[in-house]
């Protein structure tokens, strides 16, 4: 038997789902051939047409909104029956679980947790702690901004998240909130490299490049804290604002199954034995992936190995936000960005950009499309 799966084109999302389906093969015969696709694929294809060609999919959970709207997906806790009681969300970091939770079903498995943090190339010294400090620390620093893609926006909502604004389910913030946040992406962006259409990878990769020295908020890849990857980059919790906060919005992804799939008992049972405390802790980051499991993010091992890369940032992903997953909200998130950027550039006035933020959060959050 063969199962198609459709993940993204990183080792951290690729290199585990190799080496589980090799195992899975040598044990049973059951083949999983996985492609790759950009980050953005979603946006190239629509997730109805990916769910048509594949069996299992990896996803961000803010499209799950159009995969249950389609039709798309069978819901995991239906397809893992009496093994989903297995996925206690006490025993994966942060809201990992709550993520993919959409309208009273789990519709994929928390393979792989990150939120945004900072980081700075290790032979450089403390992290700044604070906004403040970030501000700071950029006029010292080689400080790249990733407000590439959908990050312009949840870079401004994450400050807003340390000052103690609250999203709505909209996702949107109080308008001073939301000008605060967006002044000090300028102020910062006034000291940084001009390059801010970029996405984590990209910064990462000047990071260990030794072209970089600091990132303020991104989201967080163990690869590039282990040995081996030129200059090594320390991750810390995410600066914290007036209010105390370490304000960040949840990312990872989850393992989705398609409704064309008819999955085996023994397909059934790798996907289970993938967040299994075992898989979690030690095969899947032995093979480049970054793990969701708590028990994980706390083993010492895998600290010592990756200069504390997951208990250093634990407090941050535990406090995350979820953002919404109605239809449209990843597009949503790109249009959005596109105002920060304005900011960042000094092509808009913060006051403005906030305004026409909350104008279309206003109009489109609850029914975009």
């Amino acid at each position: 038997m063969i199962y198609r799966g459709l993940t993204w084109d990183h080792p951290r999302g690729l290199m585990p789902l190799i080496a589980a389906a090799d195992r899975l093969a040598a044990a049973t015969g059951i083949e999983i051939r996985w492609d790759v696709q950009p980050l953005e694929g979603f946006e190239a294809a629509p997730i109805v047409e990916i769910a048509e060609e594949y069996d299992l999919i990896v996803l961000d959970h803010p499209h799950l909104g159009e995969a249950v709207q389609t039709g798309s997906l069978q819901p995991i806790d239906q397809v893992l029956g009496g093994a989903s009681k297995e996925l206690d969300p006490s025993a994966f970091v942060g809201p990992s679980v709550r993520s993919y939770q959409f309208e009273g079903r789990l519709w994929a498995l928390p393979l792989d947790a990150a939120t945004q943090v900072s980081a700075v190339r290790a032979d450089l010294g403390p992290m700044p702690d604070t906004w403040t400090d970030a501000v700071a620390a950029s006029s010292a620093l080689r400080t790249m901004l990733c407000l590439g893609g959908p990050h312009g926006i949840l870079m401004a909502l994450s400050i807003a998240l340390a000052e103690g604004a609250e999203p709505d389910e909209r996702g949107a913030v109080p308008l001073d909130r939301l000008r605060d946040a967006l002044e000090l992406i300028g102020e910062l962006a006034a000291k940084s490299l001009p390059v801010i259409d970029v996405n984590p990878i990209r910064v990462l990769d000047r990071m260990a490049a030794g072209e970089v020295d600091y990132c303020p908020l991104l989201y967080q890849y163990v690869n590039y804290a282990l040995p081996g990857a030129g200059h090594r980059v320390r991750f810390s919790g995410a600066p914290r604002g007036g209010a105390g906060v370490r304000g960040s919005v949840i990312g990872g992804t989850g393992l989705a199954v398609s409704r064309r799939c008819e999955p085996s008992p023994e397909l059934i049972d790798h996907l289970c034995w993938l967040v299994s405390p075992s898989a979690q802790t030690r095969f899947i980051p032995r093979h480049e992936g970054q793990p969701a499991r708590s028990s994980a993010w706390t083993d010492d091992g895998l600290n010592d190995s990756s200069l504390d890369f997951y208990r250093g940032t634990l407090p941050t992903i535990e406090q995350s936000w979820v953002r919404p997953c109605h239809v449209g909200f990843p597009r949503l998130q790109n249009v959005l960005s596109a105002h920060v950027r304005a900011v960042a550039r000094r092509e808009a006035r913060a006051a403005e950009a906030a305004a026409t933020i909350i104008r279309t959060l206003e109009k489109d959050g609850t029914n975009a499309h």
